[in-house]
C-alpha cells in the first residue's frame, strides 16, 4: 500500500520543496466526525477509516500533524511547519500565536 514513492525519473534537480505532513486523529474522533457529515461527496465510513488504518505503512519522513484540535490550530500546526500564515476558510489571515 506505498503510494509515497518519489518520482525522480526526469533527471531534473526538483523545482519545489517536498514538505511531507500527515494528518492524524483516533479513529473514534474519525468515526463521529463521518458520521455527523451531512452533505459530501466522500465515499468514506468509519470502516474504510479502520481498513486504512490497518494497512498504512509507516511514514517516518513526515511531520504528524494531530487533527484533534480546533480547525484554526491545525492549520497553525501545518503553517509552522510550512513557513506561512495560516488563513480561515474565507481567506482571512489568522493572526500568529507567540509561544
Amino acid at each position: 500500500m506505498r503510494h509515497r514513492i518519489p518520482d525522480h525519473s526526469s533527471g531534473a534537480a526538483p523545482s519545489y520543496d517536498l514538505i511531507e505532513l500527515q494528518f492524524t486523529v483516533p479513529p473514534g474522533i474519525a468515526d463521529t466526525r463521518i458520521l455527523q457529515r451531512t452533505s459530501t461527496p466522500s465515499d468514506a465510513t468509519p470502516a474504510i477509516t479502520r481498513g486504512l488504518a490497518v494497512g498504512a505503512d509507516p511514514w517516518p519522513e513526515a511531520t504528524t500533524i494531530d487533527t484533534t484540535a480546533s480547525v484554526e490550530e491545525t492549520q497553525r500546526q501545518v503553517a509552522a511547519r510550512v513557513g506561512s500564515r495560516p488563513h480561515t476558510h474565507d481567506g482571512t489571515l489568522l493572526p500568529s500565536r507567540r509561544h
